[in-house]
């Protein structure tokens, strides 16, 4: 089962995301700071982290700039206010992955972190259509 490590330190948005994932069978681990990111990540490596921009103490593009240096191939998923590109800039610079606007929507989620895990080891991370199809059920019409 593979691992979302979740930074965020709205305590409701860190669980909302670990809800969605769980949900369609990943083992997740919340940190609410970036003392509480890097201190996970020395006991167990992740297959993936999902990064709040606005992680308390140092800040998330920061975290991500220390996570780099502890770990450059850990797949990162960071989720930013959506109000500019400053934070996408920065995340770049910093070794972010992919983005997300917040708010969080399960059919955003859950297709980005199967990417990233895709990405970071196709055979062993196979796209499986129905994962997606959990994930973003058929809309019905009226």
């Amino acid at each position: 089962m593979e691992t979302v490590l979740i930074a965020a330190g709205d305590a409701s948005l860190a669980e909302d995301m670990s809800h969605i994932l769980s949900q369609v069978g990943y083992d997740c681990c919340i940190a609410s700071d970036e003392p509480g990111l890097l201190d996970r990540m020395r006991h167990r490596r992740p297959d993936v982290i999902v990064l709040d921009a606005a992680l308390p103490a140092m800040g998330g593009i920061r975290a991500l700039r220390c996570l780099r240096h502890f770990d450059a191939s850990v797949p990162v998923l960071l989720m930013t206010s959506g109000r500019g590109v400053g934070d996408w800039i920065r995340g770049v610079e910093a070794g972010a992955n992919d983005f997300m606007a917040l708010p969080v929507r399960s059919e955003n989620l859950v297709p980005r972190v199967a990417a990233l895990l895709r990405q970071a080891d196709p055979a062993v991370h196979p796209f499986r259509i129905e994962d997606a199809r959990q994930a973003c059920p058929a809309q019905e019409h009226s």
